[in-house]
Protein backbone atom coordinates (compact mmCIF):
# COMPACT_ATOMS: atom_id res chain seq x y z
CA UNK A 1 0.00 0.00 0.00
CA UNK A 2 1.45 3.91 -0.67
CA UNK A 3 -1.17 5.75 0.49
CA UNK A 4 -4.70 5.73 2.54
CA UNK A 5 -6.32 6.71 -0.89
CA UNK A 6 -5.84 2.90 -2.14
CA UNK A 7 -2.93 2.91 -4.99
CA UNK A 8 -1.15 -0.01 -5.11
CA UNK A 9 2.49 -0.65 -5.75
CA UNK A 10 4.57 -2.99 -6.13
CA UNK A 11 8.38 -3.11 -7.43
CA UNK A 12 9.36 -5.36 -10.82
CA UNK A 13 12.42 -6.46 -11.51
CA UNK A 14 14.26 -7.38 -14.89
CA UNK A 15 13.88 -10.90 -14.69
CA UNK A 16 9.70 -10.60 -14.48
CA UNK A 17 9.68 -7.41 -16.63
CA UNK A 18 11.05 -9.13 -19.60
CA UNK A 19 8.32 -12.34 -18.36
CA UNK A 20 5.68 -10.31 -18.80
CA UNK A 21 6.69 -8.45 -22.35
CA UNK A 22 7.23 -11.70 -23.80
CA UNK A 23 3.62 -13.06 -22.85
CA UNK A 24 4.05 -14.23 -19.58
CA UNK A 25 1.07 -13.95 -16.53
CA UNK A 26 1.97 -12.50 -13.77
CA UNK A 27 0.62 -13.69 -10.49
CA UNK A 28 -0.15 -11.30 -7.63
CA UNK A 29 -1.37 -12.90 -4.44
CA UNK A 30 -4.27 -10.40 -2.94
CA UNK A 31 -4.56 -10.03 0.99
CA UNK A 32 -8.98 -9.92 1.81
CA UNK A 33 -9.69 -6.33 2.60
CA UNK A 34 -10.64 -5.29 6.01
CA UNK A 35 -12.56 -2.13 6.60
CA UNK A 36 -13.25 0.11 9.24
CA UNK A 37 -15.48 3.41 10.14
CA UNK A 38 -14.70 5.90 12.30
CA UNK A 39 -17.64 8.04 13.71
CA UNK A 40 -18.08 10.87 16.31
CA UNK A 41 -15.40 13.72 17.14
CA UNK A 42 -11.84 13.92 18.48
CA UNK A 43 -10.77 14.44 22.17
CA UNK A 44 -9.29 17.70 22.76
CA UNK A 45 -6.31 14.97 24.28
CA UNK A 46 -6.19 13.37 21.09
CA UNK A 47 -5.67 16.67 18.97
CA UNK A 48 -2.82 18.21 17.79
CA UNK A 49 -1.64 21.21 19.95
CA UNK A 50 -2.33 24.51 18.04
Amino acid sequence: MINGLGVLGWGVGGIEAEAVMLGQPIYMLLPEVVGFELTGCCSQESRPPT
